[in-house]
């Protein structure tokens, strides 16, 4: 399956996902009564209010912090609408847990940890699938009215800014050899004429990777972004690290990591 773009697992869409995900169980468990919910959370004893208020409170804390993983393993897994769909049951497994043993804390034993849990799967499954689904599909109908906005010919132009924002490099991504990372700037190798050429920008590589992914551009080194379409091949040298080599001469092959080896044979 076609991997899906790393805006999903941007730092600005793991805090929409733990602010909308909690903020949606707190307003459904308030209004509706589904699988009686509120009896449970009152125990009798006039206690919902503050139960959901909890609840609430651990749902952010479990989505929050498995966001923030998903971020940080962004550049690792390669991920697609499958396993995305995968991890979100796996957010709400985990929101369950700790949602059942909140109440079984609460309950004092009344009821076994697993009992509620069961509870808690049950519930959660059935109200937390309307807004997951509607993030991912929010995500995917703004990445396709983003690019179906876009003229044809822009589509194929890769607009290289600086730290302020301006743009300092307007080329076709078909000439883009690699982009090469030297402290606090980047060097664009690419093809003007079939004459090789560099420019060097001053930024980062993870400002440019949005942009790099845009333009089919892959991550294939901590210090490297490499164009696929111009990789004659993949080899293995003998000390075992794998290397791109480009199909232009003048240019040392380009080394790939084992982190980002999977992103590299994917396209290829």
């Amino acid at each position: 399956m076609k991997p899906i773009s790393k805006q999903f697992m941007s730092m600005p869409a793991c805090i929409l996902y733990s602010l909308v995900i909690p903020l949606f169980f707190f307003a459904f468990t308030l209004i509706y009564t589904a699988l009686d919910i509120h009896p449970f959370l009152d125990m009798g004893a006039g206690r919902f209010s503050f139960n959901v208020t909890l609840l609430t409170c651990i749902v952010f804390g479990s989505v929050a912090l498995c966001r923030l993983v998903l971020y940080f393993l962004r550049n690792v897994i390669r991920m697609n609408l499958s396993l995305l769909i995968l991890w979100c049951i796996g957010e709400i497994v985990i929101l369950s847990a700790f949602c059942a043993l909140y109440m079984t804390l609460m309950l004092r034993g009344s009821q076994s940890y697993f009992s509620v849990l069961a509870f808690f799967l049950k519930y959660n499954l059935l109200v937390l699938v309307y807004p997951y689904a509607l993030l991912i599909l929010s995500q995917y109908l703004r990445s396709y009215l983003r690019d179906a906005a876009a003229p044809e010919e822009q589509k194929t132009l890769v607009r290289f800014l600086d730290e302020y924002k301006k743009v300092r490099l307007v080329i076709d991504r078909q000439a883009i050899l690699f982009i090469r990372a030297d402290e606090n700037y980047v060097i664009i190798h690419y093809l003007d004429h079939d004459e090789n050429k560099k420019f060097v920008l001053r930024s980062s590589m993870r400002s440019l990777e949005p942009l790099a992914e845009r333009h089919g551009l892959v991550r294939c080194h901590r210090s490297y972004f490499i164009n696929p379409r111009h990789i004659k091949l993949v080899r293995k040298d003998s000390e075992g690290q794998i290397l791109a080599e480009l199909d232009t001469v003048g240019y040392d092959p380009i080394p790939v990591s084992r982190n980002y080896y999977q992103n590299l044979s994917a396209v290829l």
